[in-house]
């Protein structure tokens, strides 16, 4: 920081993507006005659909898998071959960028 600086600004906490400015003062009155542009904040939750092998009523196993999976997403779990009625929790397997 330079010792001429009469006023330094408060930090400016973005909670979403947007753009503000910090204006600086110096001993002297001059001032500047830095523009400061906030993009990379991602709030939207990832998104994709089940698609089933069959929705009939089957004796035979059912493979469940996702399509259509938001572009943020890395890893994609594999089909999930259920051999009986139950339910499974994926979100300890996808993993995003």
């Amino acid at each position: 920081m330079s010792a001429d600086v009469e006023n330094i600004p408060a930090p400016i906490v973005f909670t979403a993507n947007g753009t503000n400015s910090f204006t600086i003062t110096d001993k002297a009155g001059n001032t500047v006005t830095i523009p400061v542009a906030v993009n990379n904040i991602d709030k939207v939750a990832p998104t994709a659909d089940l698609v089933y092998s069959t929705t009939e009523i089957t004796n035979q196993n059912v493979t469940v898998s996702l399509s259509n999976v938001s572009a943020d997403v890395e890893t994609i779990p594999a089909p999930i071959v259920f051999t009986a009625n139950g339910m499974i929790n994926l979100s300890s397997q996808i993993r995003l960028e």
